[in-house]
């Protein structure tokens, strides 16, 4: 009797030992998270004010061209266009707000503006659902042309940045997001305002993204 004893429990032991391992390694979902470069997952074109905008995924480049509106026509205040590039991610999990989105970028621009009129160019970091449509975002960085009076005023630059955005919303499980880096054109005000390439002013402003990746911050 008690040899068979010893040997239903060495017996049982395997066995809680092995539903144990698969109770706690069974329920753990994917972990959030991933990244993209060229050729990217994502991306577009919004606004469609200015002379020109679009996207090359393959390459990761974002572009607007705008020009001047002739007198006595003015954009309406904070006229924007918007070119950006993403990866997408289908949501096995439930994110709280703890989270980032890292991204290398390079851009080359010049405003112009007249007239007391304003323009910015602007990077954000942004989240948006898998049609496109505007979930929330953050901007990253910005340059901005002022002019005091009736000459034109030019601020130009070329500029590289590799950095990361924390994130305070929670991602809901089931859906598809996009993680994007989105190049932005705003005419703060007035007609007479320009912003095109730094090496060419009939090229439009070109925002170059490397890479973009979304994780869990550490």
């Amino acid at each position: 009797m008690k040899v068979n004893k010893r040997i239903r429990q060495i017996a049982f032991l395997p066995f809680v030992a092995i539903v144990t391992i698969s109770f706690l390694v069974a329920p753990v979902a994917a972990a959030f998270g991933g990244s993209d470069t060229p050729t990217f997952a994502t991306g577009a074109t919004l606004g469609g004010h200015f002379d020109e905008s679009a996207v090359d995924l393959s390459t990761g480049e974002c572009t607007i061209l705008c020009t001047e509106i002739g007198w006595p026509w003015s954009y309406p205040a904070d006229t924007t266009d918007i070119a950006y590039v993403g990866g997408s991610e289908s949501m096995s999990e439930y994110v709280t707000n703890n989270w980032k989105i890292t991204a290398d970028w390079d851009i080359e621009y010049e405003l112009q503006a007249s007239w007391w009129s304003c323009i910015r160019v602007e990077v954000w970091y942004s989240v948006r659902t898998s049609s496109g449509g505007w979930v929330f975002g953050f901007e990253i960085w910005s340059d901005e042309c002022q002019s005091t009076g009736m000459g034109v005023t030019t601020v130009s630059d070329t500029y590289g940045e590799e950095s990361y955005q924390g994130f305070g919303q929670n991602l809901q499980n089931s859906q598809t997001y996009r993680f994007c880096v989105e190049l932005r054109i705003v005419s703060v005000s007035g007609g007479a305002v320009w912003a095109h390439s730094y090496y060419d002013t009939d090229d439009p402003v070109s925002l170059t993204v490397n890479s973009i990746s979304w994780a869990y911050l550490a």
